[in-house]
């Protein structure tokens, strides 16, 4: 009597997708495609000519390869899915359908970056992205350091104006290097070469020196927080005391610049409640699918004279184009429909790098420990700071995501890879 075969393991999975990729020869393609248009956040060329070269390499990975790769999280795509058709039904009905369409573009490079990195890239190749991603991120940091040292500048708003890089559009953008840094020290506790490492160590100086100069209380915050849960994830305690020398390297600098940082540190006012309130206001007004994306901007000076805010309270009387906080912005943007899609979105990338962080041990392990830290740096700075209005943004959730999803399902746990 023949008995059915037992369902395989993730690991064996694991070592059925590595053989296919050596008998399908898969180029580098992919990984490449994933790579330059990573290392373009950090260029000073324009958004659309790295998006190009992203198109042209993944084109040419679809033409001359099949994927050979296990799919990524299914609950975790289903989630996406919706998210994009929650947007795109609630751009069609917006107050300016044109303009939403438009700036939904932005999507164009993540849904690219998404597709290549869980359906082309090789398991064993995410540290060399994780790689990349330091890379950039010491070349942003780099950047903002030489352009404060070159030209004596001081104001935030001054040095990222000085760059002339898309991505630092303003100083709270240098939030991109928090999310990054999880990722970074993740690999450097378990990478077994040293140039990388090295390359690792200098990305993270070079990081918490830069949220120094730029003044961002809310990404040193974060990066810290970060750090020390990569370390508690991976039982690395010996870590801290180079996460202490870290802390006090850039306390040292802040005191160089003249404290500006605590000084900023010290005052409890701020305009972001004021913004939160009137993007609530919008919401009540279009509750289910809003008022469509991209339209925090025209509306916000309406809507803020219109509450009348208390004498108390902060309020931004510039022209400010989104809410500071991803949640609040897809109330109002994207209605209770929008909301819901993002925070599932969220919770399944979360969950599915949770599993793949039980399931798996050495450079996998790290690097999913360092996934859902990353992740969960960019829920809590979703909450305060981010919007999709920005490419790096959305560059990075879908990266995030991809890397989350690129694990075992969620039934699954076992605790060794297959050699």
């Amino acid at each position: 009597m023949s008995h059915p075969s037992p369902a395989p393991s993730w690991a064996s999975e694991l070592t059925l997708a590595r053989a296919g990729e050596r008998r399908l020869a898969l180029p580098a393609l992919p990984l490449a495609a994933v790579c330059v248009y990573v290392l373009g956040l950090a260029s000073p060329l324009a958004v659309d000519v790295p998006l190009a070269v992203l198109a042209l390499l993944a084109l040419a990975a679809v033409v001359r390869s099949r994927p050979g790769l296990r799919p990524g999280d299914a609950a975790l795509e289903r989630a996406l899915v919706v998210f994009l058709v929650v947007t795109a039904v609630s751009a069609a009905g917006a107050l300016d359908p044109a303009r939403s369409l438009r700036l939904l573009a932005v999507f164009l490079p993540g849904i690219l970056l998404y597709v290549l990195i869980a359906r082309w890239v090789a398991v064993r190749d995410l540290g060399a992205l994780v790689a990349t991603l330091a890379l950039a991120a010491l070349a942003l940091a780099a950047t903002v350091l030489w352009a404060s040292w070159l030209e004596g500048l001081r104001d935030p708003t001054a040095i990222v104006r000085a760059l002339g890089i898309s991505t630092l559009v303003v100083p709270n953008d240098v939030a991109l290097l928090a999310v990054i840094a999880p990722l970074s020290l993740a690999l450097l506790l378990r990478s077994g070469t040293r140039p990388v490492r090295a390359l690792l160590a200098l990305s993270l100086a070079a990081t918490a020196a830069a949220l120094v100069v730029l003044q961002s209380r809310s990404g040193l915050a974060a990066m810290a927080a970060a750090l020390v849960a990569v370390v508690v994830l991976l039982r690395a305690r010996r870590t801290l005391a180079g996460l202490g020398a870290l802390a006090l390297a850039a306390v040292a600098l802040d005191g160089a610049r003249g404290f500006p940082l605590a000084a900023k540190l010290g005052r409890l006012a701020d305009t972001r409640p004021a913004l939160w309130l009137t993007g609530l206001a919008m919401w009540a007004d279009a509750p289910v699918l809003g008022h469509g994306p991209r339209s925090f901007g025209p509306l916000y000076a309406a809507y803020r004279d219109e509450l009348a805010l208390a004498a108390w309270l902060p309020v931004d009387e510039r022209l400010v184009p989104w809410a500071h906080s991803l949640y609040v912005e897809a109330l109002a943007e994207q209605g209770l429909l929008g909301f819901l899609a993002l925070v599932a979105v969220l919770g399944c990338a979360l969950r599915a790098a949770w599993c793949r962080y039980r399931a798996t041990e050495g450079e996998s392990r790290a690097l999913a420990a360092g996934t859902l830290v990353g992740l969960a740096t960019f829920v809590v700075l979703g909450a305060i700071e981010l919007t999709l209005l920005r490419q790096w943004v959305v560059v990075v959730a879908c990266v995030l995501l991809a890397l989350a999803g690129k694990g075992p399902p969620p039934h699954t746990v076992i605790r060794k890879e297959a050699p």
